[in-house]
């Protein structure tokens, strides 16, 4: 049987490699705590998009256009590469393929000040992908915070085999093109149709006998 986890360790050095030849020094793989199911912390698994000195000013919002990202970390992140370890915390029980995104202890205690409601994320699993994260551009704010988690209510109060499959089916462009490489018609189009589908597919789901 494949492990995913030998397969991770396998890439990794052709990941460290690239990286060497660039501008960017560390481990390739990146641990992180998050906050996840019912409250609970893990260790989150990636691949270093960052310098190693990303955050000697403390915990900070990443951004669409972070300067912290180093040249491979920015093809990594476009291609949604550096996610790919994390198929080892979702085998661990620890994360779902599809569901809203582990934030970080540090902005959830924060976040949770502010916006009601927010804890209601915790109980689910906390997904690679997910409503939010197809839905909405990448947030970098409290106000992103509060619109996403609109996203995440949703998506736990609607939540189906239909709507997983609706959000697999908007992600695939985001590993075959890098999200944003879509022009934009395209873009709003994709997910406009996806969205229609998945309504349709409620409504016919709600009508059924």
């Amino acid at each position: 049987m494949i492990s995913v986890k030998d397969e991770c360790t396998k890439i990794a050095p052709f990941i460290r490699q690239c990286r060497r030849g660039l501008d960017c020094r560390g481990p390739a793989l990146f641990q992180q705590t998050r906050t996840g199911l019912n409250g609970r912390e893990f260790e989150i698994l990636k691949f270093r998009s960052m310098y190693v000195d990303a955050e000697k000013a403390g915990p900070q919002w990443a951004s669409a256009r972070d300067p912290r990202v180093t040249r491979i970390g920015r093809l990594l992140r476009i291609l949604r590469l550096d996610e790919l370890p994390q198929i080892i915390n979702v085998i661990k029980g620890e994360m779902s393929f599809i569901g809203p995104r582990p934030e970080r202890p540090v902005f959830v205690r924060e976040l949770e000040k502010q916006i009601p409601f927010y804890d209601l994320r915790q109980l689910v699993r906390p997904g690679i992908t997910g409503w939010a994260q197809v839905m909405y551009t990448y947030g970098a704010s409290t106000d992103d915070a509060l619109e996403k988690l609109q996203y995440d209510l949703y998506y736990i109060k609607n939540y189906s085999f239909l709507l997983d499959f609706a959000i697999l089916l908007t992600t695939l462009p985001v590993f075959i093109l890098g999200k944003g490489k879509w022009p934009k018609r395209i873009n709003l189009r994709f997910s406009t149709t996806t969205y229609w589908f998945w309504n349709l597919a409620s409504s016919a789901d709600m009508m059924r006998p």
